[in-house]
């Protein structure tokens, strides 16, 4: 249904009146095929929300690993903060999202990166677990 609907030019990088656009729902749900076809299609992989955050940043943030190694090798940026500053490290050690740490970390994403609080990930991390890989 996507790829029909996006043959037929449906907007891909329209967003409601959250700024969630088809490829954020996507990604915070999931969905890879869905992902798979908004990424060849050329959606935007750095268009973020309301509060600004990013694909990458929704699928850090929820642990959906599958979704997150797609989208850095699609080339979205590691780094790329939410409104507040929180990068999708933070986003995801705050969630105890484990097996994402381990890979963001392995794609040398700053462990020490802050917050406008002057968080580190460190400072969310509230799992023994996750703490441990940092």
């Amino acid at each position: 249904v996507v790829r029909c609907l996006l043959e037929a030019g449906a907007a891909k990088d329209r967003a409601d009146q959250h700024g969630h656009t088809p490829l954020f729902i996507a990604a915070g749900k999931g969905y890879l095929d869905v992902v798979n076809c908004l990424v060849a299609a050329e959606a935007d992989l750095h268009q973020a929300d309301r509060i600004g955050q990013s694909p990458l940043f929704i699928a850090a943030d929820v642990g959906h690993l599958h979704v997150v190694r797609h989208l850095l090798a699609a080339r979205s940026q590691l780094e790329q903060s939410s409104a507040d500053g929180t990068p999708p490290l933070t986003a995801a050690a705050r969630r105890g999202q484990l097996s994402v740490v381990r890979y963001l970390l392995e794609k040398r994403a700053d462990a020490n990166a802050t917050d406008m609080s002057g968080k580190t990930p460190l400072f969310y991390a509230d799992d023994c677990a996750v703490a441990k890989s940092f």
